[in-house]
Order: C-alpha cells, then sequence, then structure tokens
C-alpha cells in the first residue's frame, strides 16, 4: 500500500497509518504498538519525538478531555508506533530510538511529578522548611534513563530526593518525607 509521507526537520519521513512495508504491518511489533484509534498518530508532530512534541501530544490528548494519566499512556502508544516506523522502515540510528524514549520518560515523569505536586498542595498545602521556604522535590533517573539509553522495553530506576525537612502549611501538616 502506499502512504502519505512528509519530511521533518530531523530527515525522518512520517508515514500515515497506511504503512509502506509488509512487513511492517505483519510484525508482532507492530500489532502491540500500533492504537485502537486511526489518524491519532497525526497528532504527533513528524519526525523523531522530543520533549516539546511529546508535551504538545499530551496536551492536545487532554484538550479533549482525557485524564493526564490516560493522555500519557496513549501518548507512550503513538510514541512507540512512531519508534517502530522509523526503527525498521527508516532505520534509525539507535540513538535516536532511545533517546526518544529517554525523552517520553523524562516528559511523562516532570508532568506526573508536577500533577502530584499540585494534588497534593491543594490537600494537605505546601511543604515548607523551618525558614518557610517551599521544600523541592526531584525525581533523579538511574540506569538507562541517567544514561539517556532507554529503549521501548527498558524498564526505568529512580530516585527521589527532597531538599529539606519540613512540614506542609496546610490545616493539617504532614511531614515533607
Amino acid at each position: 500500500p502506499s502512504s502519505t509521507t512528509t519530511t521533518s526537520c530531523c530527515g525522518y519521513r512520517s508515514a500515515s497509518s497506511a504503512r509502506t512495508d509488509d512487513t511492517m504491518s505483519a510484525s508482532s511489533l507492530n500489532a502491540a504498538t500500533t492504537t485502537d484509534t486511526p489518524g491519532e498518530l497525526a497528532r504527533l508532530a513528524p519526525g523523531l519525538p522530543d520533549r516539546g512534541s511529546i508535551s504538545a501530544l499530551i496536551a492536545s490528548l487532554q484538550a479533549d478531555g482525557r485524564e493526564l494519566a490516560a493522555a500519557m499512556r496513549v501518548a507512550r502508544q503513538l510514541v512507540l508506533e512512531r519508534l517502530a516506523v522509523l526503527d525498521v522502515e527508516q532505520q534509525a540510528p539507535m540513538p535516536d530510538i532511545t533517546g526518544a524514549m529517554t525523552a517520553l520518560a523524562e516528559t511523562t515523569l516532570d508532568l506526573a511529578l508536577s500533577h502530584a505536586r499540585r494534588l497534593l498542595d491543594a490537600r494537605s498545602g505546601v511543604p515548607r522548611d523551618a525558614d518557610g521556604a517551599p521544600v523541592e522535590f526531584w525525581i533523579v533517573g538511574m540506569g538507562k534513563l541517567g544514561a539517556r539509553e532507554l529503549n521501548v522495553s527498558s524498564d526505568i530506576d529512580l530516585i527521589y530526593v527532597y531538599e529539606d525537612d519540613g512540614v506542609t502549611d496546610g490545616a493539617q501538616p504532614l511531614s515533607a518525607h
């Protein structure tokens, strides 16, 4: 079958849902990563996914009424589908694939942390140190995530770090631990 393609700034063609390679449409990887909703892949900017295009995709999915968790699940499927095409049909270099998977993990971790902080701050108040300054919280990626070498089957190893002891400033203070 023929497909419409466009060239992105990265030099990769972005195929529409009609695949140009019969082996791709028959592969078990493609079957496992192809979304149930035709046309959804067009929401992801053409070419190699990066933090900006993944963030924009998730925002677009949320604008259509999906909760953050659902939008991130759909975004993951769309990124995997795009990467399967780039890898199998266009022989994208491995660092491009692992970089895009790392961008997906970093973007979704940032969004999830921001969302959780907003919810917890609204419910229990902002965590503050003894001087009243907000206590910062970070997620540190270890292993393949820290090395920016995630592949499509990688798990992620995380360390959660907070800046200082403290308590929330809400009606019922909680430990910042």
